[in-house]
């Protein structure tokens, strides 16, 4: 089927032009900073915006995506470091990295080294419980995938709510999401 669509001058036209037009895949996130420094305190807003058409990650909910940000000194001295990985893959910090029955909160602001910011959805099964299978899942415990532009937490149908503390954070929503 694939080669007869491909053949037919019309479609691969179609194909072309929509092609040509989507962004590689990894232009759907970017992200802009500010910072200050006030009473010796360096305070950072890190947006992240979805510019992919979906929630980000996507898909099936092992995806995860998560910010890597360290200060370093002039010197080149790192002072913070939130979100690194261990020589495994694994991320310091992330609670199921080393504790399945556990997942890292969603953030609002980030002050400790040990506190990382993943994006991903958590199952829970119907006693509320974190579970990985997907027919043990009744519910998500965390859904933080950021949604694309347009998306309205508060007028979207359940099956496709965020859950958990993206609820309650008021600028996570509609493509992007602050931590600070």
């Amino acid at each position: 089927m694939a080669s007869e669509i491909l053949r037919n001058p019309l479609y691969k036209t179609v194909l072309e032009d929509k092609c040509s037009r989507c962004p590689a895949p990894m232009a759907n996130a970017e992200e802009k900073y500010e910072g200050t420094l006030s009473n010796n305190e360096f305070t950072v807003q890190l947006r992240i915006n979805n510019r992919s058409g979906h929630k980000l990650p996507t898909s099936f909910p092992s995806r995860r995506v998560y910010i890597h940000f360290l200060v370093r000194e002039d010197n080149g001295n790192i002072t913070f470091e939130s979100g690194k990985t261990n020589t495994d893959g694994s991320i310091v910090g992330a609670n199921a990295d080393t504790n399945l029955n556990r997942y890292e909160p969603h953030y609002e602001e980030i002050t400790h080294q040990h506190q990382v910011q993943i994006y991903e959805p958590i199952m829970g099964d119907t006693d509320g419980n974190v579970t990985y299978t997907l027919l043990r899942a009744a519910t998500y415990l965390k859904g933080n995938r950021i949604p694309p532009a347009g998306f309205d937490k508060n007028t979207v149908p359940d099956y496709i709510q965020v859950a958990g503390a993206t609820l309650s954070d008021a600028n996570f929503n509609s493509g992007s999401d602050i931590v600070t």
